[in-house]
């Protein structure tokens, strides 16, 4: 994968995860997550929804109904989020105020660059996607 990663600086590191925690923490308290949402959340991990696909094949099969199953895979989702649905979707779920001036602070005006060795190319600004690393 060739995602530009993200370094942000300790005090920002520190600022993000806390606004993860208030966004996780007020999405839970609204039930805005759904239940079957497995991936980045604690005490969910593969086996979580391996497990959950099986028993609800098998309570399926055991009633004899008809099963069907969709597995769909969003690689590079992160990289080709536009970042005004996920605003827009933030300001849906009820993000409002400071935290919302942070989100759209954090997610405009984002630019990139590379670096080998010694050597760095110009800025190109970026349009699309989440920092990897933050």
């Amino acid at each position: 994968s060739y995602r530009p990663i993200s370094i942000p600086c300790v005090t920002d590191k520190i600022g993000q995860r806390l606004v993860n925690k208030q966004l996780v923490d007020h999405l839970e308290r609204y039930s805005l997550i759904s239940p079957r949402q497995y991936g980045f959340r604690p005490k969910s991990n593969t086996q979580t929804v391996l497990f959950d696909v099986v028993s609800e094949i098998q309570k399926h099969c055991d009633t004899k109904k008809n099963v069907a199953a969709v597995f769909l895979d969003l690689s590079k989702a992160f990289d080709t989020c536009d970042r005004k649905i996920l605003i827009r979707r933030l300001s849906e779920m009820g993000v409002r105020g400071r935290s919302m001036q942070w989100f759209r602070s954090f997610f405009n005006n984002r630019s990139q660059f590379v670096q080998d060795n010694s050597v760095s190319s110009s800025n190109q600004n970026v349009e699309y996607g989440v920092p990897q690393g933050s």
